[in-house]
């Protein structure tokens, strides 16, 4: 059993809220201090695992959410809330999901939660409060860190998606070359033209070397996206086992709905060995 002393009531709402999703059985009382959340023991093996992840979501998305927005503004000029909360976005996904995408964010997240459970392990009542005051200072120095990281990947976001839009307005300008093109994962991606031939890695390179591929940013050496632009399909179909691979979502975003994915066994030619 771990017991939370809470006083601010839109923190115990955003707790009560989030409970089941971390499958968490939970009573609250009254005493002088503020409410005692006591987390009830159940079967669920990783409750305190859980509990520190929820803690630590509390602590970042509420309780210091805007000491994490004044950061933003004070220390990276930020000021378009609509920016702002882009950022926020990005923080979050990068400390509270259970792959985030930096190494940096796994450390600070892995930080962060070993110093809540330590405190969760103890047998007194954890008071919320006055834990995240004592680490307030080091707590805001880690998110100026990954703040920046924040704004890094943004910044990388907002050129991929100029990048997007600028192999779809390429694609919308030309002609289409091929009524249909089959491809299969791998990697590198397998082609195969509509009556069943496989594209060999000259044939590729030979319509590769035919466009100005140039001037969207493409490179001649990249052999999964770089051959279905210049072969410019009508309809595009994907064959696999996994619909959420990067490279058959980079395809969907780029072509559209020119794209459709099938599974590996439904490919109509030859035997994929």
């Amino acid at each position: 059993m771990c017991q939370i002393i809470l006083k601010d009531k839109s923190e115990i709402a955003y707790l009560r809220n989030r409970f089941p999703w971390y499958q968490l059985n939970s009573q609250i009382t009254d005493n002088q201090t503020g409410k005692i959340i006591t987390i009830i023991p159940d079967k669920h093996k990783g409750s305190t695992q859980a509990l520190g992840m929820l803690l630590l979501e509390l602590w970042i998305v509420q309780s210091k959410k805007e000491t994490i927005m004044e950061i933003i503004k004070q220390y990276y000029y930020y000021e378009d809330q609509q920016e702002i909360n882009h950022i926020l976005e990005v923080l979050y996904e990068r400390l509270l999901t259970k792959d985030p995408l930096g190494q940096a964010s796994s450390e600070v997240r892995e930080e962060l939660l070993q110093l809540l459970i330590s405190e969760l392990d103890t047998p007194a009542p954890f008071d919320f409060h006055a834990y995240i005051a004592h680490h307030d200072k080091h707590f805001q120095l880690l998110m100026i860190s990954e703040v920046g990281f924040a704004i890094d990947e943004c910044k990388q976001e907002e050129q991929y998606q100029h990048f997007i839009q600028s192999l779809r307005e390429y694609i919308k300008n030309q002609p289409d070359k091929t009524r249909i093109l089959h491809i299969v994962q791998g990697e590198p991606f397998t082609f195969y033209n509509e009556k069943g031939h496989r594209y060999t890695a000259e044939e590729l390179q030979f319509h590769i070397q035919k466009e100005p591929i140039y001037i969207v940013g493409l490179d001649e050496d990249e052999l999964n996206i770089t051959p279905i632009i210049t072969l410019l399909p009508t309809y595009i179909y994907i064959y696999g086992q996994d619909p959420n691979d990067a490279k058959t979502t980079a395809v969907q975003t780029i072509f559209q709905e020119r794209v459709a994915f099938k599974s590996l066994q439904s490919f109509p030619f030859t035997p994929i060995n």
